[in-house]
């Protein structure tokens, strides 16, 4: 050990038989002292947050603490040390995960999972924006956009899961009738050939259907509102800034 001013600055630790190395030579590892943590006139480094985030065994505890803090204080926490990236990690998995939403309103994740994929189809609305806050609400409307090529489909996956449309005062009572009718209503020439560009984002028309149901959780109702249109459900979504409702 080295001393300076009587204060400990460095350790220095060797093995006899473990630390030689392929050429039969002494290894030496220099560490900081600061770096144990040692009681007495050793300093540690850390600070009393980072000794907390180490030591604590109440992960929900832990979880809470974490909550107040915004995602770029979480992201820098984690880059202190491996420790604190799994810690940081962990808390990114539980509060960020997308299963955990879709299992709020629906049984069958994989089958959504799935029709999303197959129809380029798009979650999205204030329930994305209240996941990423970390404030969900259970009474909050889940909004889904797709393209008419899979209404029909998503709506037997919604009939699967106890949704059930709901008509409009003036509408058809059944879902794919409202679909035909919503259909049939757009104009001949507003129709874009499939591939073609549209160069009017105004002419990407989408219909909204509602769909309910009991939580047998709660007193509220489940509600989702499928966006249906006729174009690219990405493009559809990125054109809503610019086009009045």
């Amino acid at each position: 050990m080295e001393l300076n001013n009587k204060k400990p600055t460095s350790i220095f630790w060797s093995w006899n038989a473990d630390s030689m190395n392929a050429n039969g030579q002494m290894i030496v590892f220099r560490l900081s002292a600061r770096s144990f943590g040692l009681a007495g006139r050793f300093v540690s480094s850390l600070s009393p947050l980072e000794s907390f985030l180490l030591l604590v065994e109440d992960r929900g505890l832990l979880q809470r603490v974490i909550d107040y803090w915004d995602p770029q204080s979480i992201l820098r926490i984690g880059q202190c040390n491996t420790r604190l990236h799994g810690v940081a990690k962990l808390y990114l998995s539980d509060t960020w995960n997308p299963c955990d939403l879709i299992n709020r309103y629906f049984g069958r994740e994989m089958e959504l999972l799935a029709l999303l994929e197959t129809y380029n189809a798009i979650l999205f609305g204030p329930v994305i924006l209240q996941f990423f806050d970390r404030r969900l609400d259970d009474t909050s409307i889940l909004d889904i956009c797709v393209g008419f090529g899979g209404a029909l489909c998503f709506e037997t996956f919604l009939h699967h899961e106890g949704y059930c449309f709901v008509p409009t005062p003036s509408g058809p009572v059944r879902f794919g009738d409202a679909v035909i009718k919503t259909l049939a209503a757009f104009p001949v020439s507003k129709l874009v050939v499939n591939g073609e560009r549209n160069s009017n984002e105004l002419d990407n028309d989408s219909k909204i259907f509602t769909f309910d149901r009991n939580d047998p959780q709660n007193s509220n109702r489940k509600k989702i509102r499928l966006h249906i249109t006729r174009g690219d459900p990405l493009r559809h979504l990125l054109s809503l800034h610019s086009c009045k409702s």
